[in-house]
């Protein structure tokens, strides 16, 4: 084809030539399409990851929406499985290995080998398709999640014992003037002491002495009030929500 011919094809597609080509055009560039979208498809896959802990019969924060005569398992009658998130969990293996084949495309034999077109026809409509498939059913599997806010509270409160709060005490210890060192391995002795005798860690503040040298507790230093603050979930995280939901609107604005 002649370099005429070809300005005259890419003007009624709308593209651009490549600068400097063989027979084909290079590889790099559909590989770094493929390598997109496998990204995108892992970022899916994180999101439905999360999600997927979080359902966990032991945990059972939150729940796929789930049809009336849905079966879980065809076993096991009492699971109900959370199909559509271990789904966009699977696809996304199957777009990075799709996206691995494009990179494998790059290296051509004297620039004009065509060994790569077998797979390209495979792989091209693969990921763009299921792309689309998983950001769909991504998109439906927010929209409709089931979320469990009390069961939530009760693994903070219950299950975790407080020990979360452990990093907000010792900040909150600093600040009234016990050292680094003392604060760290005061929580670091009252965290483990609560995991392994199962004893909720506000409770050790209150009997525990911070060390040798410094025989009060946390709660003789903070104060009832402060003390009970360091283990308030929400306040804790609402400032970052806001912030993150801010920053957000923010650049969608612009």
């Amino acid at each position: 084809m002649s370099t005429e011919l070809e300005l005259v094809a890419l003007r009624e597609l709308d593209l651009k030539p490549a600068l400097a080509e063989t027979q084909i055009l290079q590889r790099d560039r559909l590989a770094a399409v493929l390598a997109a979208i496998a990204v995108t498809a892992g970022s899916i896959e994180q999101m439905a990851r999360t999600f997927w802990e979080m359902m966990r019969s032991d945990v059972g924060e939150l729940a796929e929406p789930r049809g009336k005569n849905q079966r879980g398992s065809s076993a096991m009658a009492h699971k109900a499985n959370p199909i559509l998130t271990e789904q966009l969990m699977g696809l996304s293996r199957k777009i990075r290995g799709d996206a691995h084949a494009a990179m494998e495309n790059i290296a051509t034999p004297e620039g004009r080998d065509i060994s790569q077109s077998s797979v390209e026809r495979h792989i091209l409509p693969d990921t763009t398709s299921l792309l689309h498939y998983m950001t769909t059913k991504a998109a439906g599997l927010v929209n409709d999640l089931v979320v469990f806010p009390d069961r939530m509270r009760e693994n903070l409160d219950e299950k975790s014992l407080g020990v979360w709060a452990s990093q907000r005490v010792r900040t909150s210890l600093m600040e009234a003037g016990v050292p680094y060192d003392a604060a760290y391995t005061y929580m670091q002795r009252l965290s483990f002491e609560a995991v392994k005798a199962r004893m909720p860690l506000s409770d050790l503040l209150r009997l525990e002495e911070i060390s040798d040298n410094e025989p009060r507790s946390a709660l003789h230093i903070l104060g009832r009030d402060a003390l009970v603050k360091c283990f308030d979930a929400e306040a804790y995280i609402r400032p970052g929500i806001e912030a993150i939901f801010k920053r957000k609107w923010s650049l969608s604005s612009k």
